[in-house]
């Protein structure tokens, strides 16, 4: 019988140790969650083969303007007689050519410095597409605390009404309490019911949203480890941020380049009024390997040419064009800067709000906590309505509400600040 006992307790204790892994098997921190969306995001995996591609494009494009055209060549006529095939040495040649452009109005270097501005895009939209992601995944990990955290003050709002309704139940039987009194207990009861269902819709939602992003079963549960930030930072002023976000702004950057790389097509457009002008040098050598016959031969060609009737006015048509791209891509860039502006603006007062509003949330919860007891004690000696016990419930559960809201929203916020000025969010692993 001691021994079964044993057994019996090894059993659970091994039983216990297995769900306590499973649950911490469950637990994610913030780190761990961005590092998911980074390396499951369809749409960084899809920038980083545009970034791949852009470089192999540069360097075919420089390989074919810089590096001369090497080629073999071997001809021959094949004759036949009755028992074999023949080769007829006086016809047969083999030769190693060589072409280079050696100049043709600039045009390859044009093409090469628009195709190494390619790049630069590229790096640059994989950057903010990586940025705009850690942002959704903070946002996302953000959401389900607030959602998780509003599970657990409707709970205790629930269970506080569930109290209060079985106390007045007792009182009325008793005659302490009115009909009405019993009435509106089981009606707030109820109502803490529902709002505790809704909460937990909202839980479903932010639990979907969250498994979503890194690939996972919807409905898989999670166990996210609490964010822990210091809520007395401050920000810089408008001045500062505005001078920050203006400099390190990828978007910016990428109109910035956009622009240059138009600079270059409006040079290549004005180099195609004058008349185009081509040298190629060549050289062949004959006779490789012994095969054939001939020669080396050398050559340097000049052309030059210009179109006497449509070609001109198509060539005036791209310089118009190149010129008007340019324009409208410096305007652009203007409004693009307001725009930035206008975003940094709106991120510090918003910042400035969520801090505000999460300390007056702090003062509330506490008047609020203490309210609801000493209401409660009044109550049940018979020295308070239970309107007055409503009134400090709700005013409680909306303080508690208040704050579980307002201490996320103030991370957001501080993360979305950050975000408008251009600082990077994210800078360990998973890119």
């Amino acid at each position: 019988m001691m021994k079964l006992k044993k057994i019996s307790i090894f059993f659970i204790s091994a039983l216990l140790c297995f769900i306590s892994s499973e649950l911490f098997s469950l637990e994610i921190s913030l780190d761990d969650y961005i590092k998911k969306a980074l390396d499951t995001s369809t749409e960084i995996k899809n920038y980083k083969d545009q970034k791949e591609i852009a470089k192999k494009e540069y360097l075919n494009t420089v390989y074919q303007s810089y590096i001369p055209d090497v080629y073999y060549t071997l001809s021959s006529n094949l004759y036949s007689d009755a028992k074999k095939f023949s080769i007829n040495d006086d016809e047969t040649s083999s030769s190693l050519n060589l072409s280079y452009n050696l100049f043709n109005n600039f045009k390859d270097k044009f093409t090469v410095d628009s195709q190494f501005i390619d790049i630069a895009i590229a790096e640059a939209n994989l950057w903010l597409n990586v940025q705009d992601t850690v942002y959704n995944a903070i946002s996302r990990y953000a959401d389900l605390l607030k959602n998780k955290k509003m599970i657990e003050v409707s709970r205790s709002n629930m269970e506080s009404y569930l109290d209060q309704y079985e106390k007045t139940k007792i009182y009325y039987s008793q005659g302490l309490k009115s009909y009405s009194d019993l009435l509106k207990s089981e009606l707030n009861y109820k109502d803490s019911e529902l709002f505790y269902t809704q909460n937990e819709n909202l839980e479903i939602n932010s639990i979907i949203s969250f498994n979503i992003l890194i690939k996972d079963e919807p409905l898989s549960e999670k166990n996210p480890s609490e964010i822990v930030f210091d809520e007395s930072q401050g920000i810089a002023g408008i001045g500062e941020s505005i001078e920050k976000g203006l400099k390190n702004r990828k978007e910016i950057y990428i109109k910035e380049k956009e622009i240059e790389k138009k600079e270059k097509e409006l040079k290549k457009s004005y180099a195609t009024l004058y008349p185009d002008t081509k040298l190629d040098f060549s050289y062949a050598k004959n006779k490789i390997f012994s095969i054939g016959s001939g020669e080396k031969t050398y050559a340097l060609s000049f052309s030059l040419s210009f179109p006497i009737t449509s070609g001109i006015y198509t060539k005036d048509k791209n310089y118009y064009e190149a010129n008007i791209y340019l324009a409208e891509a410096r305007r652009d860039l203007d409004d693009l800067k307001l725009s930035i502006k206008k975003e940094i603006i709106s991120a510090i007062y918003q910042f400035s709000y969520s801090k505000k509003s999460y300390e007056v949330s702090k003062i509330k919860s506490k008047i609020s906590n203490d309210n609801l007891e000493i209401t409660k004690q009044k109550y049940y000696e018979g020295n308070a309505s239970v309107i007055d016990l409503v009134d400090a419930q709700k005013d409680q559960l909306n303080s508690q509400t208040d704050l579980a809201n307002s201490y996320y929203d103030l991370y957001l916020a501080m993360v979305y600040y950050k975000k408008v000025i251009g600082e990077e969010l994210w800078k360990g692993e998973g890119i």
